[in-house]
């Protein structure tokens, strides 16, 4: 029996990069490809929830300030619309974390499941799309 909250073999995941940088953008889905991942990637969030009702993902990268509507705010609607299937969100975002507490009340206010700060380490992104425990360092 497969346990709540993990994920199905590696290679079999779906993920959706929405990022509004093109190059980050298809840097992910190039990288995430060779990882044996199925990769979509949208550059903006209308684009990302129109696509991702029809066709769910297991995970999902969002960029936190995307223009128009914030890749935040799609992450709680997406949380709280079964329609989209509770994929894993993890918020890409250029805001740097440095107090616990702060983490804590962002990951409960947009019902986010994880989150990486730019730039970031591709193995650690790995890491937390597999839901793998980070190293220490």
């Amino acid at each position: 029996m497969e346990e709540e909250g993990s994920l199905v073999e590696d290679s079999s995941l779906k993920i959706a990069v929405v990022e509004d940088d093109n190059s980050l953008r298809e840097l992910l889905k190039i990288r995430l490809g060779t990882q044996g991942f199925d990769v979509c990637d949208f550059a903006n969030a209308e684009d990302a929830e129109e696509a991702l009702l029809k066709n769910p993902v297991d995970v999902i990268l969002l960029d936190a300030n995307l223009p128009k509507k914030l890749g935040v705010e799609l992450a709680k609607e997406i949380k709280q619309d079964p329609a989209f299937g509770n994929p894993k969100i993890i918020i890409i975002t250029g805001v740097s974390f440095s107090v616990e507490n702060i983490k804590r009340q962002w990951k409960n206010k947009y019902l986010i499941d994880d989150y990486i700060e730019k730039p970031f380490d591709f193995n650690i992104l790995l890491q937390k799309i597999k839901g793998e425990p980070e190293e220490a360092d």
